[in-house]
C-alpha cells in the first residue's frame, strides 16, 4: 500500500508541473500577441485565473495529503482497526477538509486571488517590459499603459522614441534583443560589442544599470521588434502630413 499513497503523491506533482506549463504557455502567447489589434488583456486574465485557482486546489491536497500522511498509511496498510480522525475514516475527513478550504479560497475576490499569486506578478512585470522596454516597471501600472493628461501626452511621445532607440547605436532598433538577465533591450550592436569582447559578458550599455551580459542570455525580441516598426511607420506618416500641409500653405 505505501507504493499506492507514493504513485498518489507523484500524480499530484505530475498535475502541478502541467499546470505550471499551461500557466508558462498562457504567458508566453499573451507576450507573442501582446502587439496584435486582437490582443485581449481580459481573456488572459480569466485563462491564468482558471490556471492559479486549480495549481492552488492541488496544493491544497497536497499539504492535506502531508498532514495526514501517518493516518493514511496506516488506514492502508490493512490495520484492524484503521485510526479515526474525529471520528471520520480518513479519506472523508480529507476530501470534507478539502471542501472547506476550497470553500474559503473561493470566496476570496477574483481579483484579489489573481494579483496575489506570484505567477500574475511576474506575467504583469513582463507585460509592462514588453510595451515599456527600458523604462523602469511601475506596478501599480499592472502591465498595461495607464490613461495620460493631455499635457502629458507630448512628454510621453518622446519618452516612446527613447525607449525604440537602441541605447548604443541611438537609431531604432529594428532587429531587437532583449537581455534575460536586466530586461534591457538592444539592437544588433550589442552582439557586436559582445564579440570585440572576446565573447565575454560586457556591462549593460543602458545609463545606471550594473548588470553583466552574455551572448547565451541575449534574447531576440519580435514583439518589439514590430513595435519599432509601426512606431517608424508612424513617425514616416506624420511627417509627410506635416509636409503636406506646409505645401498646402
Amino acid at each position: 500500500m505505501a507504493n499506492r499513497l507514493n504513485t498518489l503523491r507523484q500524480e499530484l506533482d505530475g498535475v502541478v508541473q502541467n499546470l505550471q506549463v499551461g500557466i508558462d504557455s498562457t504567458c508566453e502567447a499573451a507576450y507573442d500577441s501582446f502587439d496584435s489589434p486582437a490582443f485581449n488583456r481580459d481573456h488572459f486574465d480569466a485563462i491564468l485565473l482558471d490556471y492559479l485557482d486549480l495549481l492552488q486546489f492541488t496544493n491544497i491536497q497536497k499539504q492535506l495529503f502531508n498532514d495526514l500522511r501517518a493516518p493514511f498509511e496506516m488506514a492502508y496498510e490493512n490495520q484492524p482497526q484503521p485510526p479515526k480522525i474525529n471520528n471520520q475514516d480518513p479519506l472523508d475527513y480529507f476530501n470534507l477538509q478539502f471542501e472547506l478550504k476550497k470553500k474559503e479560497y473561493l470566496e476570496i475576490p477574483k481579483e484579489l486571488r489573481l494579483n496575489r499569486a506570484q505567477e500574475y506578478k511576474t506575467f504583469k512585470k513582463k507585460l509592462w517590459e514588453v510595451e515599456f522596454p527600458n523604462r523602469p516597471y511601475n506596478e501599480g501600472g499592472g502591465g498595461t499603459q495607464q490613461p495620460m493628461m493631455d499635457e502629458d501626452e507630448d512628454l510621453m511621445v518622446v519618452e516612446e522614441a527613447v525607449n525604440y532607440l537602441c541605447p548604443i547605436t541611438k537609431k531604432p532598433m529594428l532587429d531587437p534583443y532583449t537581455s534575460i538577465v536586466c530586461t534591457h533591450s538592444y539592437s544588433n550592436a550589442i552582439i557586436d560589442m559582445i564579440r570585440r569582447s572576446g565573447g565575454q559578458e560586457v556591462e549593460c550599455p543602458v545609463a545606471g544599470c550594473n548588470m553583466y551580459i552574455r551572448m547565451s542570455q541575449l534574447k531576440q525580441n519580435k514583439t518589439l521588434r514590430k513595435k519599432v516598426l509601426r512606431w517608424e511607420a508612424m513617425q514616416r506618416a506624420t511627417q509627410e502630413n506635416v509636409e503636406a500641409e506646409y505645401e498646402d500653405a
